[in-house]
């Protein structure tokens, strides 16, 4: 899951782990970090500028499924090269889903 976390990070076109209703004028979102901890219940914290309708959902299942050998690494690389949500993994439950801290940049 960690190796896969890595090739999430970064500014890229996230529109493959958007879920569709809410589709923006740019799926370009760039994502600082992605930790995980745990070994029977994970803990996943996604840093980012700013998160797709579901993204975060998205990648969570993402790496959950290939942690469990659902998917492989390379899902990850197809998923952000066709823009196409069928090439990731299942959306993640909502319950246990947090909003921890949300911080503004106020640019003059």
């Amino acid at each position: 899951m960690e190796e896969g976390a890595i090739l999430l990070i970064g500014k890229k076109d996230f529109g493959g782990f958007q879920n569709s209703g809410a589709e923006k004028s740019s799926t370009i979102r760039e994502i600082e970090s992605i930790s995980i901890e745990g070994e029977s219940f994970y803990h996943f914290t996604l840093i980012g500028n700013s998160f797709l309708y579901k993204m975060v959902r998205n990648i969570v299942g993402t790496l959950v499924y290939i942690g469990s050998g659902k998917l492989a690494i390379s899902d990850i690389e197809k998923t952000l090269r066709s823009n196409k949500r069928e090439h990731a993994g299942i959306c993640a439950p909502a319950h246990g889903l947090t909003l921890k801290r949300v911080y503004y940049d106020f640019k003059k």
